[in-house]
């Protein structure tokens, strides 16, 4: 991939267009000497390159004009096959354009004929991108999200493999898009080869996240120098791991995706340009999108200046209030509604302050439920190794979860030092996850908590099914309260995810 090109006049730079992170200008003005003096040893030798840190720097000297190209792109990129021969043609229209003002020692006030010209380059350095996992986690979804192909709903095998040529605004790269089913395992190395970038992509579940740590020995032998990270897809589905656990099995940064929608193709599209390292405001292949991006989001803040205009204040009893989120102001609110409540099992008045502690001791349940699926997704991912490491004998998941406590309390003692060895890191990692979970880390009376408010609607909604009896009027009253629509969604997924556990 062609992420730079420099043009310098003894040690002046007269021309750069940047295409994605790479070298500072005072690194390219070192260069310069380094490259002049090797030419200067090297009479017959006009070009070559240098692997400075992750980037192929590939140089033309061109004498007679006291000129130096620089090319800088990914070290996957091979210079004899295909950068050296761009050096020369870059050379040739350098020269036919402004040869004559250069020879007078003139450097042209601009470049403008020369972005188009240069620009075109970089298609023909295009970066390749390899999109990797095991079969249905979504590889072929999020390659039609990006093309804005129609996505389909039901998983298709991709049979052998596609490599499609896709334009993102100006930008142009190769997406290899391989087939995941076993039987096509010897093909896996061909796709993977020669790439500047990986994905892996994975569907989220304990078992394929595990499973899909395979691709990084992978990546290591057939593009050890390729950029990379993981796509956590189908993240709406209720077994998908949070990321922040994927990325620590994985070791490699992970992006939250659910690619059957088409409104996060911007989203998708955010995440190639980091994970290239090309900034959207620098890169000028992708200037018209970022401006894109702008406008939608200026968009989308005028829409909701116009909703909230047009909603009209209202006197509802109830929750109207609940804008301030201290649970000392909600007091006052829901009294009129909880105070006059009837508990259906024993007939007496459910007063505010009973409420909160019932919220409170629910809240302590949703966080101990939420620490033991992730003790136990954990467990399933390491069980078969935990086993070979205890001589073959079960080590049950009781066993993991007291050695995990002792852990904590610093009292973990195990006769088996290579079980111990083992076993301390993935419970640091463990108490990391944990201790940085949203949902377990959120204290009940912490002002703008999601959770304060979702455990309140639930059971407004389990003692007054017939006021509350969906999301539908806490979503209401806290619209015309200004609530951001993120917090109501996150509002509205905890509510149902309570309830569902009191119906269960």
């Amino acid at each position: 991939m062609l992420r730079q090109v420099h043009i310098l006049k003894k040690d002046e730079i007269i021309y750069q267009r940047i295409f994605g992170n790479a070298l500072s200008k005072e690194e390219v003005e070192d260069l310069y000497f380094r490259i002049k003096q090797d030419a200067m040893k090297k009479l017959g030798q006009s070009s070559g390159y240098y692997d400075y840190f992750k980037y192929r720097i590939a140089y033309y000297v061109e004498l007679d004009y006291d000129l130096i190209f620089i090319l800088v792109t990914g070290l996957m990129d091979d210079f004899f096959r295909l950068t050296q021969s761009q050096l020369v043609n870059l050379k040739g229209k350098v020269i036919d354009l402004y040869g004559e003002e250069i020879k007078k020692t003139k450097i042209p006030d601009e470049f403008s004929k020369l972005d188009e010209y240069v620009d075109n380059l970089h298609k023909n350095l295009k970066p390749k991108i390899a999109v990797v996992g095991f079969s249905g986690v979504g590889k072929t979804t999020i390659k039609n999200l990006i093309k804005k192909n129609k996505i389909p709903m039901q998983h298709i095998p991709t049979i052998s493999g596609d490599i499609a040529t896709i334009e993102i605004g100006k930008l142009q790269f190769k997406l290899f898009d391989f087939a995941g089913q076993e039987q096509f395992k010897y093909l896996w190395k061909g796709f993977i080869k020669g790439s500047n970038a990986v994905l892996i992509i994975t569907d989220s579940t304990p078992e394929n996240v595990e499973k899909s740590r395979y691709f990084i020995e992978l990546i290591k032998e057939e593009a050890s120098y390729a950029l990379r990270a993981v796509i956590g897809n189908k993240q709406d589905l209720r077994d998908a791991m949070d990321v922040n656990d994927i990325e620590n099995i994985i070791g490699l940064r992970t992006y939250p995706m659910i690619a059957n929608r088409a409104e996060n193709r911007d989203k998708m599209i955010k995440i190639i340009a980091e994970v290239l390292e090309m900034n959207l405001e620098e890169t000028p292949l992708l200037k018209d999108l970022k401006i894109s991006f702008d406008e939608k989001e200026e968009q989308k803040k005028k829409m909701n200046v116009e909703e909230s205009k047009t909603e009209k204040p209202s006197s509802s009893k109830g929750l109207e209030k609940v804008k301030s989120a201290k649970v000392e102001a909600i007091q006052n609110e829901e009294k009129k509604i909880i105070g006059q409540t009837r508990d259906l099992k024993n007939g007496k008045l459910i007063n505010m302050d009973i409420s909160l502690d019932l919220c409170e001791l629910l809240a302590k349940e949703v966080r101990g439920v939420k620490i033991d699926n992730t003790l136990r997704n954990h467990y399933k991912m390491i069980s078969a190794t935990l086993k070979s490491l205890n001589n073959n004998k079960q080590y049950s998941y009781d066993d993991f979860y007291r050695d995990y406590n002792a852990y904590l309390k610093k009292d973990f003692k195990c006769s088996n030092i290579a079980l111990k060895q083992f076993l301390e890191p993935q419970f640091s990692l463990l108490k990391k996850s944990i201790d940085q979970d949203e949902i377990i880390s959120t204290t009940l009376r912490e002002d703008d908590s999601v959770v304060v408010h979702s455990l309140i609607c639930a059971y407004l909604s389990t003692v007054n099914s017939e006021k509350f009896p969906d999301f539908d009027e806490f979503k209401r009253i806290f619209t015309k309260n200004e609530f951001k629509k993120q917090m109501i969604n996150e509002i509205s997924l905890y509510y149902y995810r309570i309830l569902n556990k009191f119906e269960n």
